[in-house]
């Protein structure tokens, strides 16, 4: 637990989309009328689970005596890059996946025979969450940015209580 605690809140919500963008190579990826549902497990879902573990290790390894500091630079970029492109696989994956299912749709012995094929869940939450996690990285690093800009500064809950949060003041 303390572990979690010592981790920047940018570092713990990429490390969370990655764990979700692992976890959806076990879910299904898309659901067919005469073959049930597929899971990510059939295709490429090893591949992008890799690439979100590959993002997951390098969140928690690299610059190990930073954890408590966001990403940033090429640190934050060989972290984010491997899920994001885990991300476009899942965009991909997706638009093959609408392709086919028009061609589906447009068949006339298809649509006799009641085919019918559906998106599943897990490819949903794999491209949301490649697309998501350079974002919340990004966002994350400039807001602790604009954070410790302010902290130097003479905001209004500073000038107040000055010592208000010195944790090095006698209470």
């Amino acid at each position: 637990m303390d572990f979690l605690q010592s981790l920047h809140k940018q570092r713990l919500a990429v490390a969370a989309l990655a764990l979700i963008g692992i976890s959806t190579t076990f879910m299904p990826w898309m659901e067919a009328s005469y073959f049930g549902k597929i899971y990510g497990t059939a295709g490429d879902g090893y591949i992008t689970g890799a690439l979100y573990l590959i993002s997951l290790v390098l969140i928690l390894i690299l610059r190990r005596d930073q954890l408590g500091r966001p990403l940033s630079g090429w640190t934050m970029v060989g972290c984010v890059a491997p899920g994001a492109l885990a991300g476009l696989i899942g965009a991909w994956k997706w638009l093959e996946f609408s392709l086919r299912s028009n061609e589906i749709n447009a068949n006339p012995f298809a649509q006799m025979m009641g085919m019918k094929a559906t998106l599943g869940y897990g490819l949903v939450l794999l491209t949301l969450a490649g697309m998501a996690l350079p974002v919340v990285a990004f966002l994350l690093q400039r807001l602790d940015q604009q954070n410790q800009e302010l902290g130097g500064k003479n905001t209004p809950a500073t000038s107040e209580h000055p010592n208000q949060f010195d944790s090095t003041s006698p209470r």
